[in-house]
């Protein structure tokens, strides 16, 4: 395998720029780099995983933290992108207020699920779980994003119980102002259709898939049509 040199490793921890300078040569020496087709994934992560080992970091952002959390994970070293999450995120979130506090509280509860999806789920469950409250502080533009990639990963470890306790809340939060569009009135229910489908509780899917279309009915009243996307 060739062989990769980025830079020594430093004396002080990497942080701000030199942290991502550090990661973004990394991935792409060993992941886009003309010479990466001829090693495989397996010698890829390797490499990536002693860079990493070599190297002492201390993230001051959120940016930082989830970018050294993602190379840990493209190392395939799961445990390595808990235990930075687990380390700096104490400081990181010392450095925030407000809604930019809630997002970063969700947004690394959802890290941490996605690290330990991938060795325990029983405790991924229990992170997707405490990403709840901060989104719970959340409203409209603010909460859409980081509430997508929540339930994405809340799909992914089967954590069905999870999102349809929380899916008719979610959906208030997302039309605060009662405008009656497909995603709070219809949105939950093709949802929750979905998620009994994939636990085999056909049954309940039935039922879910028949109170949307009953729903639909409402769309018409306030003039509101949905979009090919709503469906997709």
């Amino acid at each position: 395998m060739p062989q990769t040199v980025l830079h020594p490793a430093a004396s002080t921890p990497l942080q701000g720029d030199a942290l991502l300078s550090f990661i973004d040569n990394a991935l792409e020496q060993l992941f886009t780099h003309s010479h990466s087709a001829s090693i495989s994934d397996q010698d890829r992560a390797h490499a990536l995983a002693e860079l990493l080992q070599q190297q002492s970091f201390a993230p001051q952002t959120l940016d930082e933290l989830e970018r050294l959390h993602s190379a840990w994970l493209h190392a395939q070293q799961a445990p390595a992108a808990l235990a930075c999450i687990e380390t700096h995120s104490a400081h990181v979130l010392a450095h925030l207020e407000g809604v930019a506090l809630s997002q970063a509280q969700a947004s690394l509860a959802i890290a941490k699920a996605q690290a330990l999806s991938r060795y325990d789920r029983s405790a991924a469950h229990l992170a997707l779980q405490s990403a709840i409250a901060p989104m719970q502080q959340l409203q409209e533009e603010d909460l859409t994003s980081i509430y997508q990639q929540w339930l994405s990963w809340v799909e992914h470890c089967q954590a069905y119980a999870l999102a349809e306790a929380t899916a008719d809340a979610m959906a208030a939060r997302l039309d605060p102002h009662g405008e009656a569009d497909f995603g709070s009135l219809v949105q939950p229910l093709v949802d929750k259709a979905r998620w009994a489908m994939a636990q085999g509780h056909m049954d309940t899917a039935l039922l879910h898939g028949q109170a949307a279309v009953d729903r639909m009915a409402q769309l018409h009243k306030h003039d509101t049509q949905p979009g090919f996307d709503d469906w997709a």
